[in-house]
């Protein structure tokens, strides 16, 4: 269901005020939807609550009541006229701090109220607080605001204040903090200028005298050395090509002796008795009586007519008028599919 908007119009009128204040006060409003739309000529279920707080308060009176709103969604209703919840409105001190008033509304008339609004109260119903008033007041309804007074003098600037005192005295200066640690080594710097200029080779020298050549006498052969240990046996071979297939052999085995002849079966066994003959079966049922039959003239003329079928005349003879093949023939009439071309 839509949330119920309530513009309210808040009014106290007539408040009658002689040795005994009336305590009912007059609250209207007029009830919108959540489009913008009045609800027109409803009845509208509506709770009233005083309370000494905003929110979370101490409930002083509580009462129950519907209204009816008018084609532009007005409604009115007399606090302290309803249906008394808790409390009583004649019992609430007025003058014992703030008041407030908690509206809730059910647009439907019942008491699902689903629209809640709290206000204060404002100068007009503390007047209740004066029971002791010897004159009657009828005040009327509230004035419009009046207009805006026009802004006031601006007031003189004020002295300048003595100067505060000066701070107190500077503490102690601290011992030196350790030492940090060290930063990272900074970039690599640029190369420096080469150096100068290669000198130009000097002029070859002199060759040297050539030396004797000699060659020295072959030595004599030293002695046999041990024979090593036999080294790991090498990889296998790969395998070798198949070789050629051997002469053929024609030559046949010898037929092995034949076995013996097995024993002979037994002796055929005589017939066995004819069984008895069995007792005839139960009759069956008798079965449905066949449709009636027909009769039928072969020196019948044929006929361009349908019949009407009936349980004596299911066949005739067509003169091909009415027969797929334009032929004359018997035509037979099936419950079912009708004529038949036989």
């Amino acid at each position: 269901m839509k949330n119920i908007l309530l513009n309210i119009v808040f009014a106290f009128c007539s408040l009658n005020l002689v040795a005994q204040v009336t305590p009912n006060f007059n609250y209207q409003g007029i009830a919108v939807d959540a489009t913008g739309a009045a609800v027109q000529n409803g009845d509208v279920g509506l709770k009233f609550t005083i309370s000494d707080a905003l929110s979370n308060g101490n409930v002083l009176y509580s009462e129950t009541q519907n209204a009816t709103t008018t084609s532009i969604g007005y409604f009115s209703a007399n606090v302290g006229e309803g249906n008394v919840e808790s409390g009583s409105i004649t019992t609430i001190d007025w003058a014992l701090g703030s008041r407030f008033l908690t509206v809730e509304m059910d647009a439907t008339g019942g008491t699902n109220y689903t629209f809640s609004n709290t206000t204060p109260f404002y100068s007009v119903p503390y007047a209740m607080a004066t029971n002791t008033a010897d004159v009657t007041l009828n005040p009327g309804r509230v004035g419009l605001p009046g207009d805006v007074g026009a802004t006031g003098p601006t007031g003189a600037t004020g002295a300048t204040g003595p100067i505060g005192p000066i701070g107190g005295i500077a503490g102690p200066i601290g011992e030196a903090g350790p030492k940090g640690a060290t930063g990272p080594t900074g970039p690599q710097g640029l190369p420096g200028a080469s150096g100068g200029e290669e000198g130009p080779q000097g002029p070859p020298g002199d060759p040297g005298p050539p030396g004797n050549e000699g060659v020295g006498n072959s030595g004599l052969p030293g002695p046999k050395g041990a024979t090593g240990p036999a080294g790991q046996a090498g990889l296998p071979g790969d395998q070798g090509p198949q070789g050629d297939p051997g002469p053929p052999s024609n030559e046949v085995g010898p037929i092995g002796p034949t076995g013996p002849v097995g024993p002979s079966g037994g002796a055929a066994g005589a017939p066995g008795p004819k069984g008895p003959t069995g007792e005839p079966g139960v009759k069956g049922p008798t079965g449905p009586t066949g449709v009636t039959g027909f009769s039928f003239a072969w020196n019948a003329t044929p006929s361009s007519t349908v019949p009407t079928p009936s349980s004596t005349l299911n066949f005739y003879l067509d003169s091909g008028v009415n027969r797929a093949d334009g032929k004359v023939g018997l035509r037979f009439y099936h419950q079912t599919l009708g004529w038949i071309d036989l």
